[in-house]
C-alpha cells in the first residue's frame, strides 16, 4: 500500500495572489467527521497542525496564545482541563465573532420565538487562555488537539500587545455590563467569515497576529490561516495541490 493510500484532503479557501500586496493572508481547511476526534484518527491531524506550528513559531522564536472555547469542551475536554488545570492556570475571557453584532442577553422574544426542538443561541463564547511558558501551551495543545476547543494566536508582538489590540477592537461594540468586565477578548472566525472577508477586515480583526488555528465546531473541521504562503509547508509535507473539483492540497499520511 503506498502513502497515498494514507492521505487527507485540505480544502484551499484563501489564496494569495501572486504580487498582490492587497491579499496577504492564506487559509486551509481540514474537515473531520465530527469532535471529538477519535484517537485513532487523529495522526494526520497531529502531523499538520505540529509542522504548522513549527513553521509558524519559527521553531519557538515567535510566541503564542493558546486558548479553550469552554462550550466546546463536551465531557473529553473537560475531563482533561480539569486534570491539567493546576498546571495550565486558565484564564477567563470572551470570544467575540467580529463580523456579527456584539453579544446580548436572550430577551423573552428569543424564547418565544424558539420552536420545539429548537435550542437557544449561545448568548456569549467564553474562551479560556492557557498561562505560562511556552513548553505548557505545546502540552495543552496536544492535549487538547482533537476535542473542538483549540485556538491558538501566533503573537509576534507578543501576548499583552495582541490582547490589547483584540480589547480594543472587540470591546467597544459590547453594552451589555456584564458582558464588558472580561480581562480578554479574542476574535472567533468562521469558514464562511474567512471566504468573504476582505483582506482589510482581517488584517484588522487578527489583531497583528500572523497565524490562527480554530478547532471549527460550526464548520466541523479545522482552519488554518497565515499571513505567509502556506505552499511552500505544504509542499514540505509532500502535498499535492489540485485544482478540481475544488482547489485543494492532498497530504500523504
Amino acid at each position: 500500500m503506498t502513502p497515498a493510500d494514507f492521505s487527507v484532503n485540505l480544502t484551499l479557501i484563501l489564496q494569495n495572489g501572486s504580487g498582490v500586496k492587497s491579499r496577504p493572508w492564506e487559509a486551509v481547511f481540514l474537515p473531520v467527521s465530527a469532535f471529538p476526534i477519535p484517537a485513532e484518527k487523529m495522526a494526520p491531524l497531529r502531523k499538520l497542525v505540529g509542522a504548522c506550528r513549527q513553521a509558524f513559531l519559527k521553531r519557538g522564536q515567535l510566541p503564542s496564545e493558546v486558548f479553550l472555547q469552554t462550550n466546546r469542551l463536551g465531557k473529553l475536554g473537560s475531563a482533561r482541563l480539569v486534570r491539567h488545570a493546576r498546571e495550565w492556570m486558565p484564564e477567563l475571557g470572551l470570544g467575540v465573532w467580529p463580523d456579527q453584532p456584539p453579544p446580548v442577553l436572550p430577551s423573552s422574544a428569543d424564547f418565544e420565538d424558539l420552536g420545539p426542538e429548537e435550542k437557544l443561541r449561545p448568548t456569549i463564547y467564553e474562551v479560556m487562555k492557557i498561562t505560562g511558558e511556552a513548553s505548557t501551551k505545546q502540552l495543552a495543545m496536544a492535549a487538547m488537539l482533537g476535542t473542538g476547543a483549540v485556538v491558538e494566536a501566533v503573537t509576534p508582538a507578543g501576548g499583552e500587545a495582541f490582547l490589547a489590540q483584540t480589547k480594543a477592537l472587540l470591546l467597544p461594540p459590547i453594552k451589555e455590563p456584564g458582558f464588558r468586565r472580561y480581562p480578554f477578548y479574542i476574535p472567533i472566525l468562521e469558514r464562511k467569515t474567512l471566504e468573504s472577508a476582505r483582506p482589510e477586515q482581517l488584517d484588522k480583526w487578527f489583531c497583528g497576529a500572523s497565524a490562527y488555528i480554530r478547532e471549527s465546531v460550526q464548520d466541523k473541521g479545522v482552519l488554518i490561516v497565515s499571513r505567509e504562503p502556506l505552499t511552500p509547508l505544504l509542499e514540505r509535507l509532500g502535498g499535492e495541490f489540485r485544482k478540481t473539483p475544488e482547489p485543494q492540497w492532498r497530504i500523504p499520511c
